[in-house]
């Protein structure tokens, strides 16, 4: 772990910490042996936050549709996830994985039927989605390369969309219209790029013209209901190997200020604001009733990206 963040994990460890913090500290920050971080996962897993995604899995393994967009249970009530890959997003987000983890194998299973043919395409097609099937198969491989990123299809396609990024940097810089044009998967999309992360497809100079041309958001404070997406979109990127780089200018220092309002934030007056359409991301208490509760949330979601600055 990261020196710098040694008072912060002790903050945390101070301050109640939910049960799934504690697994989260356990596994990725204070790298604690397996036993431990074993149960901190068991007893977790007993919680609402894992429950209330376990509990929605269809028995095929999948959460309905694959995309928000696409699918017939968005007008489900009282569904808190209601396509495939919005759960991929916080079961990464809460740090849970394939080794022993039903719910994950399940859905890592569903994924490579989809891919085998063993299963039909997931996606109900509506009169207004433009979306061809194979866009959402693209999307399928993206999202189980986070499991499997040795994979054969994903392998594949990971190597074509670095042959396609490179195309796109031939002018030395990283051109997005071109990147954009229609094939005939359908439209490429910037998630594509998280695909260029591992398996060395591109040099360090085009990770740079990558990463460069990620940085034109803005940063964002957590008094904005927007801060969700520049976080969102920052953790994206955090497996580049160059991402301390990219960060070191502008966006570390930010966190840790961040990161020193939170501790010293003594009467709990902090603003911090939750965004409706990404509600869940960035939760690891039961629930978000107390600014100490929004304060411990935000505060492990950041350092967990300063620790892969450190890396």
């Amino acid at each position: 772990m990261n020196r710098k963040l040694n008072k912060y994990v002790n903050y945390l460890l101070e301050n109640n910490p939910s049960p799934f913090c504690d697994y989260i500290l356990s596994k990725e920050l204070l790298k604690e042996n397996e036993r431990i971080i074993r149960d901190a996962y068991e007893w977790a897993a007993q919680f609402k936050l894992y429950k209330e995604l376990a509990d929605e899995q269809l028995p095929d393994g999948s959460w309905g549709g694959f995309d928000t967009a696409h699918t017939e249970l968005v007008k489900a009530g009282r569904r808190k996830y209601k396509a495939t890959a919005r759960a991929i997003s916080r079961i990464l987000d809460l740090s849970l994985d394939g080794v022993d983890d039903p719910m994950v194998n399940r859905v890592i299973e569903v994924m490579k039927k989809y891919l085998t043919g063993e299963l039909p395409d997931p996606e109900f097609y509506g009169k207004n989605n433009t979306l061809k099937p194979v866009g959402i198969r693209r999307q399928i491989i993206q999202n189980l390369g986070y499991f499997e990123p040795e994979n054969y299809f994903v392998a594949e396609l990971r190597n074509s969309t670095g042959e396609r990024f490179k195309k796109c940097c031939e002018a030395e810089y990283f051109n997005k219209d071109i990147w954009a044009e229609l094939d005939i998967l359908g439209r490429w999309s910037l998630g594509d790029i998280n695909m260029l992360s591992y398996g060395n497809v591109i040099s360090d100079d085009l990770q740079r013209m990558l990463l460069a041309s990620e940085w034109d958001s803005g940063i964002k404070t957590p008094d904005d209901k927007n801060f969700i997406f520049w976080i969102r979109r920052v953790q994206s990127l955090q497996e580049f190997s160059l991402f301390g780089e990219f960060m070191a200018d502008k966006a570390e220092p930010h966190l840790y200020n961040i990161c020193e309002q939170i501790i010293n934030d003594g009467q709990n007056q902090m603003q911090i604001a939750i965004n409706n359409y990404f509600y869940h991301h960035g939760q690891y208490s039961e629930s978000r009733n107390t600014v100490q509760k929004k304060k411990n949330d935000l505060l492990l979601q950041i350092i967990r990206v300063l620790n892969k600055c450190g890396e």
